[in-house]
């Protein structure tokens, strides 16, 4: 997902830095290209120009797309190390997979029994993200699919199924040499143990 370099998000979205937190500053260099850009989304009121002192800047990344436009982004990496993040707890896989018992059509995070039901839940999805100005990539868009990717598994109609990236990576696994590398393969026999039976 992402934002339509003209729409805005509506609202103030408040975040708290941590305490004794010091401002960083990263320089930018500049070309006429990407002045013409930042002068353009400023007039378009995205963004507003800071003519006064400030603590925080950050580094900005412009890319030049295919296209011959330019695409800027920020990256607030010394910002976000000071910035306490509020918790918002993802459901666990079988949360997720008890809820799609008897769907039959998928797309990411979007499931249904019939293409009815498939049809309610993605409108349901593009109208929240049309009055949060967030739009998606048609290109990377799937819809009615009979399977779909989901934490490292693959959901179906009938079934869920280990992601076989993740089953290529295992079978290409270098033997072990040492006592420090137990943890690798202890780690994918708990991400398959629902897959084997009797194993302890």
């Amino acid at each position: 997902m992402y934002l339509k370099a003209s729409e805005k998000l509506e609202g103030e979205y408040p975040f708290y830095l941590k305490e004794g937190t010091i401002p960083k500053v990263h320089q930018a260099s500049l070309r006429d290209k990407l002045n013409q850009e930042l002068d353009r989304i400023e007039q378009e009121d995205i963004i507003e120009k800071v003519a006064t002192p400030t603590e925080w800047v950050n580094s900005m990344i412009a890319v030049e797309m295919m296209d011959g436009s330019m695409r800027i982004r920020i990256d607030p990496i010394e910002l976000n190390k000071t910035i306490m993040h509020p918790f918002y707890p993802i459901p666990i896989l079988e949360d997720t997979t008890t809820k799609l018992q008897g769907a039959e059509y998928f797309r990411p995070l979007i499931y249904g029994a019939t293409i009815e039901e498939h049809g309610k839940h993605l409108l349901a999805i593009l109208e929240r993200a049309r009055l949060v100005c967030v739009m998606f990539n048609k290109e990377k868009c799937k819809f009615r699919v009979s399977s779909v990717q989901y934490f490292r598994h693959v959901v179906s109609v009938s079934e869920l199924q280990p992601d076989p990236k993740k089953l290529r990576s295992i079978n290409k696994m270098p033997s072990l040499t040492n006592n420090k590398e137990l943890a690798t393969p202890f780690s994918m026999l708990k991400f398959l143990a629902k897959y084997i039976p009797n194993l302890s």
